[in-house]
């Protein structure tokens, strides 16, 4: 397991920015998704500031995916009974199946379990930016999400309330029912 904690400038340079290089799958978002900003980090685009954190965030949700723990804190609890270790396995593949193709080719989502795949990851990249005193807020990575998955409606699981939903940019119908967060969007 990494350590992404230690926020020294010379650990962001030696690992952090090296991780950057694998996140390629989403240069046509961010180069036209307005990463224009300033960038954070003398000497460093913002782009490649962005693809550290979200590598950071991917490495992060693969390591801690093994603790059914974490799953159930990181998961909506309204399924927590249901999260097994059948479930775990399935959501490892999830997970594993989002940062492959963050780092080769996003194409949005393909089930519930990628949403909140990618949700984990990008919560955790968004805390790595604010330990390093990142100036890219909460509203920063919302925006991005929605961007990469659409209008976030995952979010309703948290608070227990189940409808389907028309899907964002890439117009699928969504059902956040349990039973199929695995299955693939029509």
């Amino acid at each position: 397991m990494t350590n992404y904690n230690d926020n020294s400038p010379e650990h962001f340079h030696q690992m952090m920015l090296p991780a950057a290089a694998r996140i390629r799958g989403i240069d046509h978002f961010v180069k036209h998704g307005g990463t224009d900003r300033p960038s954070p980090v003398p000497g460093t685009p913002a782009d490649e500031i962005l693809y550290a954190l979200i590598a950071v965030g991917a490495d992060f949700a693969k390591d801690h995916s093994a603790d059914l723990d974490f799953l159930q804190e990181m998961l909506p609890p309204v399924y927590s009974g249901r999260y097994t270790e059948s479930f775990q396995g399935e959501f490892r593949t999830a997970l594993a199946e989002v940062t492959k193709r963050l780092e080769q080719r996003w194409e949005g989502p393909r089930c519930i379990a990628h949403e909140l795949a990618l949700a984990i990851i990008l919560e955790y990249a968004l805390g790595v930016a604010g330990s390093w005193e990142i100036p890219l807020g909460e509203e920063f990575f919302d925006d991005l999400f929605v961007y990469l998955v659409g209008n976030g409606d995952y979010k309703q699981l948290y608070f227990g309330t189940l409808a389907a939903v028309e899907g964002g940019i890439y117009d699928t119908p969504r059902n956040y029912r349990f039973d199929l967060w695995f299955v693939p969007y029509n």
